[in-house]
């Protein structure tokens, strides 16, 4: 046997384990969404009804956009978090600036853009829905970081650990603020006062008067327990008391023991740790490490007069009444002082939710996160698939390309991934969502448990130099906890670099950013096959798109005569080739699934939206002044259209089967109804097909179509049946889908020898050991609020 006969049987062996490997992935792209991919109408009265029947409130969220020079995207971001179909009392969006931005000469900052939209969207919502943040120029990017570095990290993460530090100081403000106003109200701090005073003058008393007020009042076995103390300043001369009463009475007593037990417990609720000294006089109380943050801002709120902590905890109060009245419920019923601390800690929402601020958040995504919550209280995570192919019409080819199977790898392998219980499950950096802390069990964590900031873990934090930090976060919760995220099936739609030289340094930063990780994971705790699978990544990276390299070196080999005279060789090497075109398929599935079913989505939504109001005001112009002839004929397309999208098999209809539907009949949703603008009725389609039809037929007749032409509402008019055809792909549609496939399938054979670009770069400045950027900026094209295309 020849070098070169070796050569093609080994080509053919590795070829043919490339194209049973994308087989497999084409396989499991079908297959997945049938297993992961399945879902299922959660109305907001199933939503209530469940939370009732375990005793709770729905859950709230917090949505975290980091957003640095992206004044092109921001608007159509928060408007689309704005039509979350989830109650807007139950979740807002941060959106995280940076006060080191510069904006291009005669442009807005991202800061001054999203603080005008959120002004705008709050009023609309009539609740604060929107909050901006900036980040400051001397914040070093850590968790929880220091204000005044002189150096910082720049990146994601930086915005992040700043988002998560003001979310810590927003949930302490508002429960230490309720908290003393409350037990303010009851009398509780004279009471503690008082009782200290007591302590006191019992201490100089004698052993006997120490030993009988510490047994009656510090003893929580007896009837006169004093309770938790409410100020730090308390716990502080209680500890004082303390070292007295060690002097006086002995450091070993049964008095004492009590005292110094009540002490300690008492002193994590103000992030304190009581530390022993070397002798009986040098025990003291030292700030728990990581929480100075949290107790300064608790110093803050001490500070503030006792009468505005009591209005404050009113303001509370009523808020829980209205949005989580289950919560509120048990705080008037609470008598214990110690349950009542523990309720108060409920108040902040522990869940955040991080896109980037190029995406398209899943409208329905909110809803069933909090059926699963509802269902599992254990759960600490979510992740869900990702396709960057919003702005896909907008984009070189190549760049539509990569979308395309970055959308593809998402639906393949993150469900794979997920099915591993056992392996650490990496977030991909959007359209997750994670607990932000937990409480140590042994040497697990759990979500939920008696409120004990000696157990509490802040489970979320990014390390800035990292150029991955999903990656690197989800291996360190892992490893340290064994907690992961769980799978859900709905899609964020993102951008995609608009530029082939923008993508190169997007993907290099990817790939270096993982590359880089590989020392934290062969260090971590992760499963010895999943270790290996990441050691094996560099190999994997040198045979991305090996398949038509091989091909080309075989038809080398053949045009230079040394496979010639071998015709079962030159017939496999043309079987070889043929078998390049299973790189396409990924591609066309991923263009169907993806591209096609985002124009659908975002169109019906703006039909059902638009449908509304245009219909209203096309009745009022009947009853007035009538329409043209020409808006007559548009209101007859638009009637014919939505009849065929209203009927089972209709594209309006299959739209909404993946929607949560109300029947807007139960009178117990009717608060959280009306704080969900984007809630659609069963049915809504099916109204709206008669009602259009109803309007076309009275618009049809003379007398109503002989009104003078309304630019505006023809225009409108226009708009909606454009939209109804580009959501049905007919027209100009079907004939762009065509177009599209073309286009592929022209270009997916250059898209993957310039994919390995990014990935060898990548891999030669690893090497290399080369110091990189930790964060390059990828250039956004415009978002216009999702309207659809003229």
């Amino acid at each position: 046997m020849t070098g070169v006969e070796i050569f093609f049987y080994l080509a053919v062996g590795w070829f043919s384990f490339v194209c049973l490997r994308i087989a497999v992935l084409i396989r499991r792209f079908i297959v997945f969404p049938k297993k992961y991919g399945r879902i299922s109408n959660v109305p907001l009265t199933a939503l209530a009804q469940a939370a009732a029947a375990k005793g709770q409130d729905l859950p709230c969220f917090r949505v975290v956009i980091p957003a640095y020079r992206e004044a092109l995207v921001i608007d159509g971001t928060l408007r689309r978090l704005a039509a979350q179909n989830y109650p807007q009392t139950h979740f807002e969006a941060i959106v995280v600036t940076y006060a080191d931005e510069v904006a291009a000469p005669g442009e807005e900052t991202t800061f001054a853009v999203a603080s005008r939209i959120a002004e705008q969207i709050n009023a609309e919502a009539d609740v604060d829905f929107v909050q901006v943040l900036s980040v400051p120029a001397t914040f070093d990017g850590e968790f929880p970081g220091t204000m005044d570095a002189d150096r910082q990290f720049i990146g994601k993460s930086r915005g992040l650990n700043f988002a998560l530090r003001s979310i810590h100081e927003e949930n302490e403000d508002e429960e230490r603020s309720f908290h003393i106003g409350r037990m303010s109200r009851l009398g509780r701090i004279d009471a503690i006062d008082k009782a200290l005073d007591a302590l006191a003058l019992a201490i100089d008393a004698g052993p006997d008067e120490a030993a009988s007020v510490i047994g009656a009042i510090f003893d929580p076995r007896q009837p006169g327990f004093l309770g938790s103390c409410v100020l730090s300043r308390q716990v502080v001369r209680l500890s004082d008391c303390l070292a007295l009463a060690r002097r006086r009475l002995g450091a070993r007593t049964d008095a004492v023991e009590t005292l110094l037990q009540y002490n300690q417990g008492e002193a994590a609720r103000f992030f304190l740790n009581y530390v022993e000294g070397a002798g009986q006089d040098a025990a003291r109380l030292e700030v728990m490490a990581d929480r100075r943050f949290l107790y300064d801002k608790m110093r803050v709120i001490e500070a503030r007069p006792l009468a505005k902590l009591e209005e404050a905890s009113r303001r509370t109060e009523h808020k829980l009444a209205l949005t989580r009245p289950r919560l509120h419920e048990a705080i008037g019923a609470a008598t214990n002082h110690a349950q009542l601390f523990q309720l108060a800690r409920q108040i902040g929402s522990r869940w955040v939710a991080v896109y980037d601020a190029d995406a398209d958040p899943p409208i329905e995504l909110f809803r069933h996160l909090a059926a699963d919550i509802l269902n599992d209280p254990g759960i600490m995570g979510f992740q869900g698939p990702v396709a960057p192919v919003a702005n896909y019409d907008d984009v070189h080819p190549l760049c539509r390309l990569g979308g395309l199977w970055m959308g593809f790898w998402h639906a393949t392998g993150y469900p794979r991934m997920m099915s591993h219980e056992t392996w650490a499950h990496v977030l991909a950096g959007t359209n997750w969502c994670f607990r932000i802390e937990g409480f140590k069990e042994g040497d697990h964590l759990i979500p939920m448990a008696d409120y004990d900031e000696s157990k509490r873990q802040f489970l979320l934090s990014f390390d800035p130099r990292q150029l991955t930090e999903d990656l690197e976060v989800a291996v360190r919760v892992f490893s340290d906890w064994h907690v992961n995220a769980v799978w859900h099936p709905f899609t964020e739609y993102e951008q995609v670099p608009a530029k082939p030289s923008d993508m190169i340094v997007q993907r290099r930063r990817w790939t270096l950013g993982t590359l880089q990780t590989l020392s934290t994971i062969l260090r971590s705790r992760l499963p010895l096959l999943q270790k290996l699978k990441y050691a094996l990544l560099p190999l994997d990276i040198v045979f991305s798109g090996s398949g038509p390299i091989v091909t080309i070196a075989l038809w080398i080999l053949v045009y230079g005569g040394d496979l010639l005279n071998n015709p079962v060789l030159v017939a496999w090497s043309v079987v070889l080739t043929f078998g390049n075109l299973v790189y396409l398929i990924p591609y066309l599935l991923a263009h169907e699934r993806f591209v096609i079913g985002y124009r659908r989505a975002t169109s019906v939504d703006y039909i059902l939206d638009e449908g509304r109001d245009l219909a209203n005001l096309i009745h009022a112009r009947l009853k007035d002044t009538g329409v043209s002839a020409q808006d007559a004929e548009y209101l007859r397309h638009i009637a014919i259209s939505l009849e065929i999208g209203a009927a089972p098999d209709g594209f309006v209809h299959r739209y909404l089967t993946a929607r949560s539907l109300e029947q807007w009949d139960d009178s117990n949703i009717q608060e959280l109804l009306h704080a969900t603008p984007a809630a659609v009725r069963s049915g809504a389609d099916r109204s709206l097909a008669a009602e259009f039809a109803a309007l076309a037929d009275w618009a049809s007749r003379p007398a109503a179509s002989s009104a003078v032409p309304d630019a505006a509402l023809t225009g409108r008019l226009s708009r909606l049946a454009t939209t109804l055809e580009k959501a049905a792909c007919r027209g100009v549609w079907r004939q762009r889908r065509r177009q599209e496939r073309w286009q592929i399938l022209r270009w997916a054979f250059v898209y993957l020898f310039w994919q390995l670009i990014p990935y060898y770069s990548g891999l030669f400045v690893w090497l290399a050991g080369r110091n990189t950027r930790n964060w390059v900026k990828t250039p956004r094209t415009r978002k216009d609020n999702l309207t659809p295309d003229e």
